[in-house]
């Protein structure tokens, strides 16, 4: 069985978890309303007044005036949805997260799913059955609205389409599962736009009246194939409720991520520098703690145009600050800034396990002064054995036979 968790409008949900006032009216998550850049998110009320994404921000204001204006902060998303996928790693490893609320600028379609904007997540429970596989995506359900604070729908079954569907039709804190044998009979009812259509395939299949997944699959799989080209026919299979690929197991990506506000913003880049300084120092030290070296860096800043980030994979692995810190310079000097700032973060991906170096005991000492020192080691350290290096056969091909080790 596949369990989909749905959290609707999740950009819009995650500000209003942060601030209980903004659930009193409309909301539109992206900037000012006099803004021609597109919305980030929206909440339900806004789009019950037709805004829908890719819309401008002067657009949403127009459709609805008495919303309520935000500017988007992703570090602060990326980490809500980041809580969700360690509370689901605890029931399963195959862990699948869909971040459809991160507008997507290269789909040419938006399906009835995509409007919401949500944050979704399969769960593979491979052969669990339904009678036993619903009380635990229950339990999952009520976990999650506990330790985050969101509401999340749950659709219930054996492929991953027909679950998510499930989830969208399915109201908050809600289980709708559907039996694999119910599978066609469900999705028939629902509306064509559910699979991901292309304008074009949208558009004739309006012409041809055809308006739920009930009479797409009712066509003859020759007649697709022919009317809309071999593509067409894995959505043909989709609405019919046959079975396509599971979730991939996907385990998090360790990351560690500081965000500072600015209130003011800041406009000085000497001051903007002064601040990178001190959070790469603060990063080099949780790395230092986890024993571990960043292998790429991401530094995202806000100004008052918008949101901007630039990502850089490092050919070694950095751990010290000062190494931190010419990178960020780096990816600084790759985001020109328009403007004060009011956010900045910085995050460490890829993280690999420290080198470890054997430090010198003695970088500057003569032999005579190290076996002066020898009898005062020795003494302070009585359990630990010493032992000295005498060159046997220096010519021998394996290295741990050119010496012998003696002990003191």
């Amino acid at each position: 069985m596949i369990a989909c968790l749905s959290i609707s409008y999740f950009a819009s949900t995650v500000e209003r978890r942060d601030d209980a006032a903004l659930a009193r009216a409309p909301l539109v998550v992206g900037g000012q309303n006099w803004e021609p850049r597109p919305l980030f998110g929206y909440s339900r009320e806004a789009a019950l007044k037709g805004i829908m994404p890719g819309m401008s921000l002067r657009q949403a204001h127009v459709l609805s005036p008495d919303s309520h204006f935000v500017p988007s902060t992703l570090p602060k998303y990326l980490g809500a949805a980041g809580e969700i996928v360690d509370i689901l790693t605890d029931f399963t490893h195959l862990v699948e997260p869909h971040n459809l609320w991160q507008p997507d600028k290269s789909q040419s379609f938006v399906t009835t799913t995509a409007r919401a904007l949500p944050a979704q997540y399969y769960l593979d429970l491979e052969t669990l059955p339904e009678r036993e596989a619903a009380p635990l995506v229950q339990e999952i359900g009520r976990t999650v609205r506990k330790q985050t604070r969101f509401s999340p729908a749950v659709g219930l079954a054996a492929n991953r389409f027909t679950a998510q569907v499930a989830a969208t039709v399915c109201r908050p804190d809600r289980l709708r599962p559907v039996a694999p044998d119910d599978e066609r009979a469900f999705l028939a009812g629902q509306p064509v736009a559910f699979l991901p259509l292309d304008k074009e395939m949208a558009r004739r299949l309006r012409l041809l009246g055809i308006r739920t997944m009930g009479q797409f699959a009712a066509l003859s799989r020759a007649a697709v194939q022919e009317q809309f080209g071999t593509e067409a026919l894995t959505l043909y299979r989709l609405a019919r409720g046959e079975a396509e690929a599971q979730p991939r197991p996907q385990a998090p990506e360790p990351q560690l991520q500081l965000t500072r506000q600015f209130e003011p913003a800041l406009t000085d880049r000497l001051t903007l520098q002064a601040v990178m300084e001190r959070m790469a120092s603060e990063l080099a030290g949780e790395l230092w703690r986890r024993h571990r070296a960043a292998g790429a860096l991401t530094l995202w800043l806000e100004d008052e145009q918008g949101a901007r980030e630039e990502r850089q994979v490092l050919r070694q692995p950095a751990a010290t600050a000062g190494q931190l810190s010419q990178h960020l310079y780096a990816l600084l000097a790759q985001l020109p800034l328009r403007g004060p700032v009011t956010a900045l973060s910085v995050s460490a991906g890829e993280l690999a396990p420290r080198t470890a170096q054997q430090l010198s005991l003695f970088t500057s000492v003569t032999t005579r002064q190290v076996e002066r020192l020898l009898p005062t080691i020795m003494a302070r350290y009585k359990t630990v054995r010493f032992y000295r290096p005498r060159l046997s056969d220096s010519a021998h091909p394996l290295p741990e036979r050119r010496f012998q080790l003696q002990p003191l």
